[in-house]
């Protein structure tokens, strides 16, 4: 059986969270088409500042390159919060991969079809966990379901 293919429809499935794109990333992107001239460093600057203040100030610098690390925290400062899917169950410290799961599987299929899926020790039985969510229907529906039809 192949685990990574049954961890991957388990993810779409429940419609995993997407990667966001990391600060360094954006700051590094910015920079570089500052560079190529697609984004002017005045105007850039202006906005930075226009948005962010102080804190904006001196990131393009007088030869209108980009302070990639500057940029970067700022970025890293200011990020919002990530949103949370629509039905997606709260993570963190309380609650470990079975037990998210677990709380899933409960939310879209009721107990019975959770405690076919994880036993009494906390082991996930992965032929049910992939016989559930091919066969049965979700109780709601909406994006990142199996078998989906749009």
């Amino acid at each position: 059986m192949n685990v990574g293919a049954i961890g991957n429809a388990v993810v779409d499935f429940f419609g995993g969270a997407q990667a966001r794109p990391q600060p360094k990333d954006i700051a590094t992107d910015l920079a570089n088409r500052v560079e190529r001239g697609e984004i002017d460093a005045a105007k850039f600057a202006e906005r930075l500042e226009g948005r962010y203040g102080e804190r904006a100030v001196g990131i393009i610098r007088d030869d209108g390159s980009v302070d990639v690390k500057r940029l970067s925290a700022l970025l890293e400062t200011s990020a919002p919060a990530p949103r949370r899917q629509p039905g997606a169950v709260p993570s963190g410290p309380a609650l470990n991969g079975q037990e998210t799961l677990q709380t899933q599987l409960i939310n879209e299929f009721g107990n019975d079809a959770a405690a076919k899926v994880i036993d009494t020790d906390g082991k996930v039985d992965f032929g049910a966990l992939v016989d559930l969510v091919k066969d049965a229907p979700p109780t709601r529906v909406g994006p990142g379901y199996l078998n989906e039809k749009v």
